[in-house]
This record gives C-alpha cells, sequence and structure tokens, in this order.
C-alpha cells in the first residue's frame, strides 16, 4: 500500500470514528432548556421558582458562556418517552465544574424537589456511579423529570448533560475509556522515552517532545480520571492540575509548531521570541495560587494570539523557501491544523463559538497525528545529527593523525634536510678548491664545473624544503635587514643550474644592461629567503626551455620594485593557473613530461613575497612562454 493510499484510508477511518460511540440525549441539542444569568451568584433555588419564564433564555445548544464569575441556572423537562421502564443515567460534564446543585422531580409529582450536589469544591457530592464523572441514576417515570440545575465554575462557563440508557451508557463508556486508556499508555511510554533521551541528549527538540507528550495529562484530568483513580479526597489536586495543564498547552503548542517549521540561524530572533512568549505563558500558573484563574486565563490568550500569529507568519513565509515534498507539506498543513484545532478551543472557551457536540474524538487524533508526526521528525534529525556527529569525530580524528604524520614528517624532512647541507657544503667546498688551486685540461674543467652545477642544484632543493619547513611554522620569521635587490638576484643566479643554450639578460627601466651589479636598489628583505624566491623562479623558467634567453626586467612604479621574469618555455594549462602557487602542484602543459621537482617552488615564492610586504603574480601565460612579476617594497638610499 502507497503513503497515499494509507493517508486517504486513516482520513476515512478518522471521519466514522465518531459512529464507534452511542449517542445519548444531549441537553440543548435534543432537549430545549432555559437559562438565567446570576451575575453575583447570591440567587436561592426558592427565588429562582419565582423568576418569571419571559425574564429567562430558551437555548438549543449546549450551555457555553467562557470565562465568567456569573452562576447559571438551568431548567429542562426531560419526557419519558424513551425511558419507560428504564432507569435515567444522567452524566454532567466537565468534570472540573467547581459546584454543580441538582434539582428534580417526576413531572406528575407535586411534591418537593430532591437535591444532589456534584463539583470539584462541593464536599457534599455524592454520585450514585462510581466514575470519573458526576453520573445520576434516577428511577423510572411514565411522564419524566422536571430538572433545574445550578452551576457555579471558576473555569469556562460550559455545561454539558447526557441522559442514556443503562445498557447504552456502558457499551459508551467502556469504548471510549478504551480508547482514552490506549491514548494515555502511548503517550505515557513516549513522555518517558523522550525524557530519558532530553537528558541523555540534551536537546531542545526532544525536550520539546517530551512536553508534547504531557498535554495529554491536561486530558487526563479534564476528562476526570485522575479523580476516579486516586479518589475523591483528591478533587481539589484534580482541579488545579487541569487548570496548570489547561495553561501550559498553550504555550507548548508553540514549541511543538517552532520545533516542526525548525530552527534555522535566520529565523534565529523570531524563535528566541516565540520561546519568550512560551515562558509568559507558562509563568501564568503563578496566579493559580492567589485564586486568579480567569485573570491568568486572559492574560494566556492574548499570548497566545501573538504567538500563534507569529508561528503562522513564520509557516508561510518558511513555506516558500522549502522544496515542496512530502515531509514539508505535513509540515506546512501539521502546523496550521495544530494552530487552527487549538485556536477555536480557544474561542469556544471564551464563548464566541458555542460548544461544539459530539466528544471531539476527531480533532483529538488530528492533533496525536501531528505530535507523532513531530516526534519521528525529531528522531529522524536526531539521527541524522549523530550520524553528522561520528562523520565530524572521525575527520578530527584522522585531521590529527595527519597532522601528527607531517609533523613527524617536517621533523625527518629538516632533519634530512640539514645532513644534506652539510654534506654539500663540504663537498662545494672542495670543488672551490679544486678549480681554484689544480691545473687541469679542458676536459675535468667541465666536469668539474658540471659537480658544481649539480651541488648548487641539490643545495637550491634542500634550502626549499628548509624554507617550507620555516615558512609552515606557527610563526614566521624574516630577518628583514636592508639589501642590495640586484645582489640577491646575482646570487639566485649563481644556484640554478643553466646549460650552455641558455642564457640571462637583464632590464633596468625597460633598458638592456650588461652588468646588473653596479646598480644599487635597496630593500629591506631577509637575503637568503628572497633569494630562494628568485631562484625557484628562474630555475622553473629555464628547466621548461630548452634553449633561449631569460629575459628579467627590473623597474620602479609607486614605491614598489617590480621585477618581471619572461621565458619562452611551454607555458602553464590554462585551466589550472589558479592553482600555480598552491603547495605540491606541477601545472606545466602535459607535453612537457616528467621534469625533476616537488611542486613546493611557486608556493614558496608567494609565502616569502608575501612576508616581504610585496607579491608574485602571473602576468602573462602562452605556449610561448610565461611571464612572472615580483613586486617588492623599496626604501629610500641613506
Amino acid at each position: 500500500m502507497t503513503s497515499l493510499s494509507r493517508l486517504y484510508l486513516l482520513v476515512f477511518l478518522l471521519a466514522f470514528s465518531t459512529s464507534l460511540f452511542a449517542s445519548p440525549l444531549h441537553l440543548g441539542a435534543d432537549i430545549a432548556y432555559t437559562y438565567y444569568e446570576d451575575k453575583n451568584g447570591a440567587l436561592s433555588f426558592e427565588e429562582f421558582l419565582d423568576i418569571p419564564e419571559e425574564k429567562l433564555t430558551e437555548s438549543h445548544r449546549i450551555l457555553s458562556k467562557g470565562y465568567t464569575n456569573s452562576v447559571f441556572w438551568v431548567k429542562a423537562e426531560i419526557n419519558g418517552e424513551g425511558f419507560k421502564d428504564k432507569d435515567y443515567w444522567l452524566e454532567i460534564l466537565p468534570t472540573y465544574l467547581d459546584d454543580v446543585e441538582i434539582y428534580y422531580k417526576s413531572i406528575d409529582y407535586s411534591g418537593n424537589w430532591e437535591k444532589r450536589v456534584a463539583g470539584d469544591f462541593n464536599k457534599d457530592s455524592a454520585w450514585d456511579f462510581d466514575y470519573r464523572s458526576p453520573v445520576y441514576i434516577l428511577p423510572p417515570s411514565s411522564k419524566g423529570y422536571s430538572f433545574i440545575f445550578r452551576i457555579k465554575t471558576s473555569s469556562s462557563m460550559i455545561f454539558n448533560v447526557k441522559i442514556w440508557g443503562e445498557r447504552d451508557f456502558s457499551e459508551n463508556e467502556l469504548k471510549r475509556n478504551m480508547f482514552w486508556f490506549f491514548i494515555f499508555g502511548v503517550f505515557s511510554f513516549a513522555a518517558i522515552a523522550f525524557l530519558l533521551l532530553a537528558i541523555i541528549s540534551r536537546k531542545r527538540d526532544v525536550l520539546v517532545c517530551f512536553l508534547s507528550a504531557t498535554i495529554y495529562l491536561n486530558v487526563f484530568f479534564v476528562q476526570g480520571y485522575f479523580g476516579w483513580v486516586f479518589g475523591s479526597s483528591y478533587f481539589y489536586l484534580q482541579n488545579y492540575f487541569v487548570s496548570f495543564f489547561s495553561i501550559s498547552a498553550y504555550g507548548i503548542v508553540l514549541l511543538m509548531c517552532a520545533t516542526l517549521l525548525g530552527r534555522p540561524p535566520e529565523n534565529k530572533k523570531i524563535n528566541i521570541f516565540i520561546d519568550f512568549v512560551f515562558f509568559a505563558i507558562f509563568f501564568q500558573n503563578i496566579f493559580l495560587f492567589f485564586d486568579m484563574y480567569l485573570f491568568a486565563m486572559k492574560n494566556v490568550c492574548f499570548l497566545f494570539a501573538i504567538g500563534s500569529a507569529t508561528v503562522l507568519y513564520l509557516c508561510f513565509f518558511d513555506s516558500r523557501k522549502r522544496t515542496k515534498n512530502m515531509k514539508d507539506i505535513f509540515i506546512f498543513f501539521g502546523v496550521v491544523s495544530l494552530i487552527s484545532i487549538v485556536l477555536f478551543r480557544m474561542l469556544t472557551l471564551n464563548g464566541f463559538i458555542y460548544y461544539p457536540e459530539g466528544e471531539g474524538y476527531f480533532w483529538q487524533i488530528v492533533v496525536a497525528m501531528i505530535t507523532f508526526f513531530m516526534m519521528g521528525v525529531t528522531i529522524s534529525n536526531l539521527y541524522k545529527e549523530n550520524i553528522r556527529d561520528i562523520e565530524r569525530r572521525n575527520l578530527i580524528r584522522e585531521l590529527n593523525i595527519e597532522r601528527e604524520a607531517r609533523f613527524h614528517q617536517k621533523q625527518f624532512v629538516s632533519m634530512v634536510s640539514h645532513e644534506f647541507r652539510t654534506s654539500l657544503a663540504i663537498i662545494s667546498g672542495a670543488i672551490t678548491n679544486i678549480l681554484n688551486f689544480y691545473d687541469y685540461d679542458e676536459s675535468l674543467e667541465k666536469r668539474y664545473k658540471r659537480i658544481e652545477r649539480a651541488n648548487k642544484r641539490l643545495v637550491q632543493l634542500t634550502d626549499n624544503c628548509l624554507a617550507d619547513d620555516r615558512l609552515s611554522s606557527d610563526v614566521q620569521t624574516f630577518q628583514l635587514k636592508k639589501q642590495n635587490l640586484t645582489k640577491i638576484i646575482l646570487d639566485a643566479c649563481e644556484v640554478i643550474y643553466m646549460s650552455d643554450h641558455h642564457s640571462i639578460q637583464f632590464s633596468l627601466n625597460h633598458e638592456p644592461i650588461e652588468c646588473l651589479q653596479f646598480f644599487e636598489l635597496p630593500i629591506n628583505a631577509d637575503s637568503a629567503m628572497l633569494q630562494i624566491a628568485f631562484s625557484n623562479i628562474f630555475d622553473n623558467a629555464l628547466k621548461y626551455m630548452e634553449e633561449g634567453v631569460l629575459e628579467v626586467d627590473i623597474y620602479n612604479e609607486k614605491g614598489f620594485y617590480f621585477v618581471d621574469v619572461l621565458d619562452h618555455g611551454i607555458g602553464i594549462d590554462k585551466e589550472k593557473e589558479s592553482e600555480i602557487f598552491d603547495r605540491y602542484k606541477k601545472l606545466t602543459q602535459v607535453s612537457a613530461g616528467e621534469k625533476s621537482g616537488v611542486g613546493l617552488g611557486l608556493y614558496i615564492c608567494k609565502t616569502i613575497l608575501l612576508g616581504h610586504g610585496g607579491d608574485v603574480y602571473l602576468l602573462k601565460n602562452s605556449e610561448c612562454g610565461c611571464c612572472f612579476q615580483f613586486k617588492i617594497p623599496k626604501i629610500s638610499i641613506d
């Protein structure tokens, strides 16, 4: 069965769920009555009997007058046509009424009225049937009964009287209790599970799921199960619990809606406001200790109206950014349905809308569905978040391993490089002595010079490794002193390998010159590091240029020396130009084949120039060669 088919089936079952329960006679819908509002509550039973009929108001609906301090008197007659030879089972609802006085007598009886009492605050309350709501069993009467009810409550003035036959009452209440016990059992289990999960995970949304499950504690108390289970001595406690959970439920519904919509960073201020409204509503429970329930409920209704408007704005605004998948559709209609149901109940309890007929099972099931959907979404999000946490921890662990390996690698490279540098210095000194102090033929001189160039190449590679180790440290230190830029460039040319087919042409201010060492170009620099930067560029240029002239043009503009290095090699792949200064990137043309190097040269060059307050750029790139430009701050000559 598809998800859509299951949804249709569920809607069908919800629509016809009320047919599972028997229908009694209702005061108002089935039996017309008249009522009188006693605003100061001082009217006695005898005084009510003396009130003319024309001053009484007739009604065919369940009495629903909202939150009021008035006392209401209700007068009705029930004929005996449907109850011949049957007892009358009279059920008084809702269970949270403070004080109810019931006067009745047979229509054909001219004697005194019988009196029974009910209500949470009525100590003389005694019922004919031990049940969660007041039930009175009246003997059969061929003519029926006349009733007068006096109702007083500190909560919403709703008075719903049902007249049953014994069998109908028993069958209906058995089904109704089975329904509620199932709901209470499921949500009790959910509340305990989410409470434990909230303690363990310390997640806000999980705590909201726990609070949403406690909404059905309100139903538990409103339906009178607490007093039925624990006895009539707890009626006062039941009344206070009804008030407490009735107030809190409004705030919990706002949190449920906010949780369903999620809490993205862009809605942070709105969600903070919804949290504020929740705490403001919850704070109204303090007034219960001062018997100010009506005042508290007026504040709650005002706060919930503001909070629900905020939630609906967030819902409609957020829905435009969602992907419109099935989950988002459920979230949208879930939030709108939940707010609509609670607003409808609020308007009913305030007397703006007549109290509906029936038991309200449909909206109870809808709320239960939305609550379970929210719990499912929360569990799903929690699972995904845990997966992300596991992946994040694994990534951190792998990064730590990589960092440790990198550290040991740097230690090893540094150690080996230092050892190489020492050995290479010895070889370099020996070659220099041989070339300067011994006589040899021309063939030996070429071999010695090849050894010298190879040694200088190894020195350069070793210096690159040492420079990378130094530049990669947490604190980069450059020993900046006044230096001559021309000397640094010439020293860099000494350490690069240049064949007989290569040459370097220097230019100053775009004019070719024969000898560079006669010019003074002062800069603040770490000469060793800057020499490495230039030698890397020169070496790369000559490496990928089979033959030809390397052009080096030096000029100054706007307080900087610029050194343009133009080669006539094979160029760099166009697609990889943005990566040329990354570490370990060898980005020459594929046609160049494999050349020696590890891809550190340009990265080290860039880092050194930035450390000097300058930079290096790729000015030109083509198949005919590249042009790199150095930018170095200059200083004035003393």
